[in-house]
């Protein structure tokens, strides 16, 4: 992996190696052959895919990325379109995005968390001068 990094735009390199760390897990996880993997399931069983159908169909600037010849992480909704695609856990999503210079996506907050953190922007909304509302994202209002 290291040769690999070599070749990689030093913009790039962050985000190639968190594709190659989460493409080897997925491997070590549930590999059934050399590059087939499986670890999705839809309707009609398990779903397998190879590396070359990652760079082909899912980011094909990938393999000119390895190459070194793109030169800038991929945009934030490719990013997250490859997440989707390998069912990445919210720290994976993050991980890729982070790599590609991309901001995070907050988890929600749920428990009493979020009951702390609502009772705080209540508090902060009662003393505005202003009519406040506080608007959770299961659209109660507080």
């Amino acid at each position: 992996m290291v040769k690999v990094l070599l070749s990689v735009h030093p913009d790039c390199r962050e985000f190639v190696a968190a594709i190659e760390e989460l493409l080897k897990r997925r491997q070590n996880d549930t590999s059934i052959a050399d590059h087939t993997l499986i670890w999705q399931y839809d309707d009609w069983g398990p779903r397998t895919w190879t590396r070359t159908e990652f760079e082909d169909m899912v980011y094909s600037s990938y393999k000119p990325m390895r190459q070194g010849r793109v030169t800038r992480p991929p945009r934030r909704e490719i990013v997250m379109e490859i997440a989707e695609y390998l069912n990445c856990t919210l720290e994976e999503r993050n991980r890729l995005l982070i790599a590609a210079h991309a901001t995070p996506v907050a988890p929600y907050l749920t428990g009493e968390k979020l009951d702390e953190v609502l009772q705080v922007a209540i508090e902060v909304a009662r003393s505005l001068p202003i009519p406040a509302i506080i608007i959770n994202r299961d659209w109660r209002i507080h």
